[in-house]
């Protein structure tokens, strides 16, 4: 994003369960001080799910969780080291997982999946309407440990 105003908030973690809980605090502590409460739930839901896909399917030892903000889009994007794109399955009751992308797709204003450009895996994204962000929020914020 290249709008000066946007907001972005970036971790880079092990790809193993205990992760998706730290991120997942984090991210909601960047999504509470841009303003976006309205959005809170959602997007912690949504990145639950996209961190909990990438260390059951991804192929490597660390994933990428990135959260952005402008004009009124906050997208939120999991970056793993499988190529093998997901599948939005259907919805079955007896199944005890495999509904993950349809939550996301539920929520979600949109949602994709792209390669990374260095040919190492794939992102999966998606984007949620959120129109208000505070305005003493700093036009760049990074997470401990984060890349920008």
């Amino acid at each position: 994003m290249t709008n000066a105003s946007a907001l972005s908030a970036a971790w880079s973690v092990p790809a193993d369960r205990e992760h998706v809980g730290h991120v997942r605090h984090q991210a909601a502590a960047r999504i509470t001080e841009w303003g976006l409460d309205d959005v809170l739930d959602a997007a912690r839901l949504v990145l639950t799910e996209l961190l909990t896909n990438a260390v059951q399917h991804a192929d490597g030892s660390h994933m990428d969780a990135r959260l952005s903000h402008s004009e009124g889009l906050l997208r939120i994007e999991v970056s793993d080291r499988s190529s093998a794109l997901p599948v939005l399955g259907t919805s079955d009751e007896d199944q005890e997982s495999g509904r993950g992308l349809l939550i996301v797709d539920a929520l979600a204003l949109t949602w994709g999946t792209q390669p990374l450009t260095d040919g190492s895996g794939k992102s999966t994204w998606c984007t949620l309407e959120a129109p208000r962000a505070s305005c003493g929020a700093s036009p760049r914020t990074t997470a401990k440990g984060a890349t920008a």
